[in-house]
């Protein structure tokens, strides 16, 4: 199975925030653009999930699925 590729610049997830298509919950919002041909992904996860150890294993857990 072909691994997305995953955003490395803050600028192209910024835009991606600001400018794509948010699903929000109550502890987490994953947005989403299409940029030519590939879809971006970006996982924000708010403090009042835990301590980062918490919301960096949610986020992994959230690209995983998305994968």
């Amino acid at each position: 199975m072909k691994k997305i590729e995953t955003i490395k610049s803050p600028d192209i997830f910024n835009d991606v925030i600001k400018n794509g298509n948010k699903i929000k919950s109550k502890y987490f919002v994953i947005c989403n653009k299409k940029n030519d041909d590939k879809l971006l992904f970006g996982v924000a996860v708010g403090k009042k999930v835990g301590n980062a150890v918490i919301r960096n294993k949610i986020k992994r857990q959230l690209r995983n699925i998305i994968d």
